[in-house]
């Protein structure tokens, strides 16, 4: 059976929204989600933020906004059923939230999966028996696809240097993922 990795922070949770809230309470800055057009958003707001604070205003968001986080589309639940019934679903996720956090989002939100794959750096993710990665970086798009993985690009405003290929899907709901991983799984055929 063919397995597919699925990134969490967003992709799964609608994560940079309620970091933002975060940002603005700690820096007073104000941002959306359109204005966050770098991986790194450190590099957006040099002179407030810098890798450190970001970080630890990452894992306070998870921290205190665990409750109120959302999916970034509703439709999530009921294609994870669909994809579950042809493969296996793996989340890989590099997020600073913990396992307990994780899971409780997970089952909260009637989101059934095969197994957490928790790693400190998003290349750990890449994992020789996943055949299809569903993520939001451009990083961990170009590295998983120079290892000849199936990527499907979940679009966001970071990661829009990332072009469509034989290798890379974007899409913009996970209707449109679905169609995406049938797509590719008769490509990667194992």
């Amino acid at each position: 059976m063919q397995i597919i990795g699925i990134d969490l922070d967003d992709t799964i949770v609608d994560y940079v929204n309620m970091w933002l809230k975060v940002f603005e309470k700690e820096t007073g800055v104000k941002a959306r989600l359109s204005d966050i057009k770098k991986w790194h958003i450190s590099e957006l707001f040099p002179n407030v933020l810098d890798d450190k604070k970001m970080i630890r205003l990452m894992v306070k968001t998870w921290k205190e906004e665990d409750k109120n986080m959302k999916l970034v589309d509703p439709e999530i639940p009921a294609v994870f059923r669909r994809l579950r019934k042809r493969f296996r679903l793996y989340i890989t996720t590099a997020t600073l939230a913990s396992d307990s956090q994780i899971k409780e989002f997970l089952e909260r939100n009637d989101i059934k999966y095969d197994k957490l794959v928790h790693v400190q750096h998003h290349v750990e993710k890449l994992l020789d028996e996943v055949d299809i990665y569903i993520d939001d970086s451009p990083k961990v798009a170009e590295e998983f696809v120079s290892h000849g993985k199936y990527v499907v690009v979940f679009a966001r405003p970071w990661n829009s240097s990332i072009k469509q290929n034989g290798y890379v899907k974007r899409v913009s709901n996970w209707k449109a993922v679905e169609r995406a991983v049938l797509s590719f799984a008769s490509k990667a055929g194992r």
